[in-house]
């Protein structure tokens, strides 16, 4: 924990002042000549999230977004074959659920929190930089996160990374985000370097107005650390 505060007391001081937020407080009004580009549809980003990476999606500000998510436990890639199909593809074996409440907490800033059926929380933040509808080359985030085990009483982690992202076209939507993670391990030995720099990539193909294919691969690359088993 105590190496975590002066990384996340950094990612404050970095967003804080791209937030908009007037010396009252409150986030300044768009001029009347342009409109408000939060709430304009975005067909490439239908969603927050793309399986379990961010997207660039922005939220309104002052707007409240409720999600119920699933998440299969069983890896396509583990077993066999056979075994696989026997488990009717991961379908007969244990979910998580999630609930997440999200907001807009001013222009291109959202913060929000996500707790699964396994009792671990996750209280996030995510900042626009760079808005590609805006005539920028690629979209970019920045985003933090903490999260623990046991309703945050057990392994605490905290994240830093950026969201990327690049329209190509009208029909796929391209994404690269490195993540720093802290305090990867529970079985960490102490004292030893346990943090994980990771690399996500995604994409989402637009097949038909409402039909979308999604593939995402994340890769990731530890600090030298020695685990133990208990």
């Amino acid at each position: 924990m105590n190496c975590l505060r002066p990384f996340l007391l950094g990612a404050a001081l970095a967003v804080s002042p791209c937030l908009g937020v007037s010396a009252l407080g409150q986030t300044p009004a768009p001029p009347a000549d342009r409109p408000n580009l939060d709430i304009r549809v975005d067909p490439l980003q239908p969603d927050f999230t793309l399986a379990a990476l961010p997207t660039t999606l922005r939220m309104p500000a002052g707007k409240w977004a409720f999600r119920v998510t699933h998440r299969f436990s069983r890896a396509l890639g583990e077993g066999s074959f056979g075994d696989l199909a026997s488990d009717f593809f991961g379908f007969d074996s244990g979910a998580q659920i999630g609930l997440e409440l999200r907001y807009g907490l001013a222009s291109g800033t959202q913060v929000g929190i996500h707790r699964n059926s396994e009792r671990t929380i996750q209280i996030f933040g995510q900042h626009n930089i760079m808005a590609e509808r805006d005539g920028k080359p690629v979209g970019l985030d920045a985003i933090v996160t903490f999260e623990g085990r046991d309703n945050l009483h057990e392994h605490s982690q905290g994240a830093f990374g950026l969201v990327i992202s690049r329209n190509a076209g009208r029909r796929a939507a391209l994404y690269a985000e490195p993540i720093w993670v802290a305090n990867t391990s529970p079985f960490a030995v102490q004292g030893s370097d346990n943090s994980t720099l990771m690399l996500g990539l995604g994409a989402r193909v637009r097949i038909r107005p409402s039909t979308f294919s999604s593939a995402r691969s994340a890769r990731g690359s530890r600090a030298s650390i020695r685990e133990s088993a208990k």
